[in-house]
């Protein structure tokens, strides 16, 4: 109690800071059931990045608690690593918000979190940056589909997911940019996130069990891969707290 006070008091802002008692527990559970108990708004957290087998052995609080939290997450990571080569300009110029990278599959679960974007982007008068990735292993090449055109299809795909964005946008009346990208949604979602970019507003559909570890999560590992800070909203939180 006396470090979390002294916490508190380092870091006091203009608005109310309270400290509460430690808890006992699996760090995850009790971040979340505290969450719960308080009707929070947002969960911040910071990642080690652990990757391989160190991540493998110690697992990811941030990432259980990505998995099983109530509200939105956001995870910033604890050690900012060089960014292309040179030193990441947030170490020394402080966090920054002018342009959220936002992905979406047009999903419902992705629809929220361009929702929840919208409302950071209108009051911190950031920019959009919208990316569709298009993955080509999700289209049926081979012998049996011969007859169809791949080079046609994606670039039809590619037309038709600029015009989705245009239109999600266009009721927003916030500056933004879009992008269709081909490749791993993951990994493509991550490299779209470049020095410009602040903050990466992701959802997530909150698998869990058997079937995460056979779909996995594209939350999960921009969360565990992104050199930026990740905000998580979760498919089964209550986003009525949203703004349109």
């Amino acid at each position: 109690m006396k470090r979390l006070r002294a916490i508190a008091l380092k870091y006091r802002t203009a608005g109310n800071v309270s400290v509460l008692s430690p808890r006992e527990g699996r760090a995850y559970e009790e971040i979340c059931a505290a969450a719960r108990r308080l009707n929070a708004d947002l969960i911040v957290v910071a990642t080690h990045g652990y990757t391989g087998y160190k991540r493998a052995f110690l697992g990811s609080t941030a990432e259980r608690v990505v998995q099983h939290s109530p509200c939105p997450v956001l995870v910033v990571r604890q050690h900012l690593a060089s960014w292309n080569g040179s030193t990441d300009p947030r170490t020394r110029t402080g966090f920054r918000l002018t342009k959220i990278l936002v992905p979406t599959d047009f999903s419902e679960c992705s629809k929220a979190a361009f929702a929840y974007a919208s409302g950071v982007a209108r009051d911190f008068k950031a920019q959009l940056q919208l990316v569709h990735v298009i993955n080509p292993h999700w289209y049926p090449f081979g012998d049996k589909y011969a007859a169809l055109d791949a080079a046609r299809l994606t670039e039809e795909a590619s037309r038709a997911a600029q015009k989705q964005m245009s239109s999600m946008v266009a009721k927003c009346n916030v500056g933004y940019s879009a992008q269709v990208r081909h490749g791993s949604p993951a990994v493509e979602i991550c490299n779209a996130a470049d020095e410009d970019v602040d903050l990466i507003v992701i959802s997530t559909h909150g698998r869990t069990g058997f079937g995460h570890l056979l779909i996995g999560s594209v939350a999960e590992h921009v969360v565990r891969y992104a050199r930026c800070p990740v905000l998580v909203i979760p498919a089964r939180a209550r986003l009525n707290k949203v703004r349109n």
